[in-house]
């Protein structure tokens, strides 16, 4: 059985590729990024959780802040959205 760490591990092992397949990465990793890439970073951030996350990044204004949010949630569990494994964070 997955743990929460291990759920959460997986989750930002995948986005962490898609974010270099499109030279998006320099978005968690940079302050300084182009306003293009971070809304893009951010995007593929955002559809990759399900909304139940979304209040934890809602008031995001960059990628970065997006994902040290979600570093940040615990209590991560599978779920399955759209046809494709995901990752649901607590409710709130």
């Amino acid at each position: 059985m997955a743990t929460s760490q291990s759920n959460y591990d997986a989750w930002r092992f995948r986005i962490i590729r898609i974010l270099k397949e499109k030279d998006l990465l320099a978005a968690l990793e940079e302050n300084t990024v182009s306003t293009t890439k971070d809304d893009q970073a951010l995007t593929i951030i955002t559809l990759n959780i399900k909304d139940s996350q979304i209040p934890y990044i809602q008031d995001a204004t960059t990628a970065r802040d997006a994902w040290a949010a979600l570093s940040v949630t615990g209590s991560w569990h599978w779920t399955l959205v759209q046809g494709t494994q995901r990752q649901e964070g607590p409710k709130r």
